[in-house]
């Protein structure tokens, strides 16, 4: 369903998950096919924390390059990853997947960010301050730009918490902009019986 909803053009995806539902690797997959995909595309993972949620999703990205590799070799050498870049081998400063920190302190750092296929991904995003959100959603001036929130649900104010309420879309129409996706960890094969049991316990 999540990556469904994110190959759509000009998609606005909220994604409230539990511990150990794969949203990391599902980030770092979708940030290699936005790369791969889309000619000259940009892509910015961002959240709080950078370099927390860089390690995580850059992680799992090193897995899926040697996955697409294994599964397409003549894709193999056309994109390279470093630690604060990943992108085209021939056009480095024009396609690209960049993490920035969301700092609230300097909000016009995430500016300025345009491209016909530009891909916003906020990891954490209930912590991420809503003038961030603003600043970040202004660079969506094209109709195929796509913004992906994730985050476990810590707070029940601000633009996550709405993305997956009064903004989220309801089956039979309304005024809605995001799809609103819920990742139970009840329900994920990588979380153990015991951990949820521990859980309701506490």
């Amino acid at each position: 369903e999540f990556l469904e909803a994110v190959s759509k053009p000009g998609c606005r995806v909220a994604v409230s998950s539990g511990h150990g539902t794969g949203k990391s690797e599902m980030l770092a997959w979708i940030l290699d096919w936005h790369l791969r995909v889309f000619h000259f595309s940009n892509a910015m993972l961002t959240a709080t924390n950078i370099e927390q949620a860089r390690s995580v999703v850059w992680k799992y990205l090193d897995d899926v390059i040697a996955d697409v590799e294994a599964m397409y070799p003549w894709q193999a050498g056309y994109f390279v990853k470093e630690t604060r870049r990943y992108f085209s081998v021939l056009h480095k400063d024009s396609w690209y997947v960049m993490p920035k920190t969301a700092s609230k302190a300097k909000p016009e750092n995430l500016a300025g960010q345009h491209n016909i296929n530009y891909l916003v991904v906020v990891d954490e995003a209930s912590g991420v301050d809503d003038v961030i959100h603003d600043v970040l959603k202004g660079a969506l001036t094209n109709e195929r730009n796509r913004y992906v929130m994730t985050s476990q649900p810590t707070r029940a104010t601000g633009h996550f918490a709405e993305a997956m309420t009064k903004l989220a879309i309801r089956e039979g129409g309304g005024n809605g902009i995001y799809t609103a996706i819920t990742m139970n960890s009840e329900l994920s094969p990588l979380v153990s019986k015991q951990f949820i049991r521990d859980k309701l316990i506490e």
